[in-house]
Formats: structure tokens, sequence, C-alpha cells
């Protein structure tokens, strides 16, 4: 049995469907790491599984309500529990695109990077040690 799920590519209903049911059955990993080839859907999978871990509402099959305060901070994409870590060359044209290297001391140059700078999981720090805001 299958999920009808509007918000995720047909070839990823099956592992969001065992994701939410390891939720459910509080068996869900610390931490997940979505990996594979540009364009497959990467980010919207991970988005709608995020979305629905963090709905304070769920649907009967696990999905997010897209109705409740928690649903609503994610579509304006302010939601307080919720930090989106990846490359530069994968992030929206909205998003800060680019990780600053050193090329001299006094002189920056920005480039689009393939890999989770360190920085960027230095920034985690702080958010970390919060407890949750819902």
């Amino acid at each position: 049995m299958t999920l009808p799920v509007p918000s995720v590519l047909p070839w990823q209903t099956e592992l969001l469907q065992s994701l939410l049911t390891r939720h459910a059955e509080n068996k869900l990993p610390h931490a997940l790491l979505v990996h594979g080839m540009k364009g497959v859907g990467k980010v919207q999978f991970a988005q709608t599984l995020a979305k629905s871990l963090l709905c304070e509402d769920k649907q009967a099959s696990g999905l997010a309500c897209g109705k409740c305060t928690a649903c609503g901070w994610f579509a304006a994409n302010n939601h307080p529990d919720y930090r989106e870590i990846a490359p530069a060359s994968e992030l929206d044209d909205d998003a800060e695109t680019s990780v600053e290297t050193d090329t001299a001391a006094t002189e920056k140059v920005e480039k689009k990077s393939t890999q989770i700078a360190v920085d960027q999981i230095r920034a985690l720090n702080d958010f970390m040690t919060l407890t949750s805001h819902r």
C-alpha cells in the first residue's frame, strides 16, 4: 500500500511512508543524510519529510496537514525548529549560494561549493543547544 503524496515524486513515496512509520514508532534516527544525483527531488523529499515531522496536526497517513501553525511557518520558510544544510551549489537562488574562501589575506573570492562547509555546521551550534520552540 502506498500513500498518495502529491508533493513527493512517485519513486519517493515508499521511502517517505517508511520513514513516517518509523517516526510513529519512535524509531526514526536522530539524523538523515539525503544524497543522490542532481534533479531527482532530494530537497523536495527532505522538505516534505521535515514538514510532516514538524506538523502539529498530522493526517492519518502521517503527512503534514498544511493548515496548522507549524505548517504555516514552514510554508513561509520561517519555522523556528527547522534548518536546512546543503552544499552551496544545491541551495535555491534565493538563499545564500556561495561559500567564501580566502585566496589571500585581504582578498576573498566567492565560489559555489559542492560540499557542505565546516562553517555551515559550526553555525548550527547555537541552534542545536536550544530546546524545541513548539
